[in-house]
């Protein structure tokens, strides 16, 4: 029997907070224009727990998930690994994570993001209750989950909304996500929606205010009647599974490894609280490396670690980067699961940028930090998204759960 529940906190900071987009400013957020939140989802089917946590952030640090999971592990038992918070790219939120020259993340709004999330999982998880759940495709790429409660509740939705880049204003919001998820809300009264950052859209008009309405109401829409189509089925188990993959980044010119560099230390020699600290050391040791490619003319790599969750007949593939839309759909060809694939970027935390040669990422040109992947690094990824949701069909199929497509 799988149960779920959702819950949603406020993430709302106080005005004159560095920013937490690209381009932070000084002062920061001068005004509100709407709040921000913290969307959680709860699953349980008695033998694993998971919780996926939409925040109103541009990106958010791992050691923050950590120490909310820990707090979410007190209250509901829930395994601290089995946290995945997704953040909605908003570019008009108080700064949450730590970049090579920005300043310190605000300690006080860092404990009061901490204890938000923390309190997102634990309402939902103690608002859980039977559903039977099911996928649809969207038909701009993506795919939405619907969840009905037994009791007759409104339905519970986790869906993959594209990343829509907005130019930063002096106006506190959570942007885009936030015009999706309060329309659908409008549209399916008391139904909850958890949206999780999928691949790069590129439609332009969403910088603008306007476009930006527009775009949400739309896509909003097109979630809408894709649930409606979804029938439900009961009696489901969830699968978990994680996997490795090793990427290679792009070779940064010497100059800018060493700018890097130099910034990197200055950050790490200030005096800052534990989890900043935590941040500035690996952005240190990341800078180092960078440093060293820079030097010897060959690209560093890294290992990554991919998470499947399989709910039914589809599945969610949770990465730590941001991704292209031709990569994000590169995936969900890849997937044992096909369109019913939802794909979440830069979960529990952001470290590079995944882009195909056809379609790249135009962030790229702007970018604060030389963190692109090499060019093998889509098909290394396709490839890892294949082997996991093969993987979590065979778990699905072997706890008798029906896992076709």
């Amino acid at each position: 029997m799988l149960l779920a529940g959702a819950a949603a906190t406020a993430l709302t900071g106080g005005l004159d907070l560095p920013w937490g987009g690209r381009v932070p400013r000084d002062p920061g957020c001068s005004l509100l224009r709407d709040p921000l939140w913290a969307r959680a989802l709860y699953l349980d089917d008695t033998y694993r727990q998971v919780a996926l946590v939409q925040v109103d952030l541009h990106a958010v640090d791992l050691d923050l998930v950590r120490a909310a999971g820990r707090l979410a592990w007190e209250a509901v038992r829930l395994t601290p690994g089995r946290v995945l918070v997704v953040p909605s790219g908003v570019q008009t939120a108080p700064l949450a994570a730590t970049w090579q020259g920005w300043p310190a993340r605000p300690a006080g709004y860092v404990e009061y993001l901490i204890e938000q999330i923390a309190a997102a999982m634990i309402y939902a998880a103690r608002n859980r209750e039977p559903v039977s759940a099911g996928w649809s495709p969207l038909p701009s790429g993506g795919a939405v989950l619907r969840l009905e409660p037994e009791s007759g509740a409104p339905a519970l939705h986790l869906s993959e909304l594209p990343w829509l880049p907005v130019e930063a204003v002096r106006e506190q919001s959570a942007g885009y996500a936030g015009v999706v998820e309060s329309e659908l809300a409008r549209l399916d009264p008391g139904s909850a929606v958890v949206g999780v950052l999928g691949g790069a859209a590129d439609r332009p008009a969403a910088r603008e205010p306007a476009g930006l309405l527009q775009e949400g109401r739309r896509l909003a829409g097109e979630t809408y009647l894709a649930a409606q189509a979804v029938v439900p089925a009961g009696d489901l188990r969830l699968a978990w599974e994680q996997t490795t993959v090793t990427l290679a980044y792009d070779l940064p010119a010497e100059e800018q490894a060493a700018e890097r560099l130099a910034a990197a230390e200055d950050q790490v020699e200030q005096d800052l609280p534990t989890g900043a600290r935590q941040s500035a050391d690996r952005e240190l040791e990341l800078a180092r490396q960078a440093w060293a490619a820079a030097l010897r003319g060959q690209a560093y790599e890294r290992e990554f670690t991919l998470t499947g969750v399989g709910i039914g007949d589809g599945c969610l593939v949770a990465a730590p980067w941001l991704l292209s839309g031709g990569a994000a759909e590169l995936a969900r060809a890849a997937s044992a699961y096909g369109p019913r694939t939802a794909v979440a970027s830069g979960v529990n935390g952001l470290l590079g940028l995944l882009a195909t040669p056809q379609q790249p990422l135009s962030e790229l040109a702007a970018w604060h930090a030389p963190l692109p992947f090499a060019v093998d690094a889509a098909q290394r990824w396709a490839a890892a998204v294949g082997q996991l949701t093969a993987a979590l069909q065979q778990q699905a199929a072997e706890a008798g759960t029906e896992a076709t497509v």
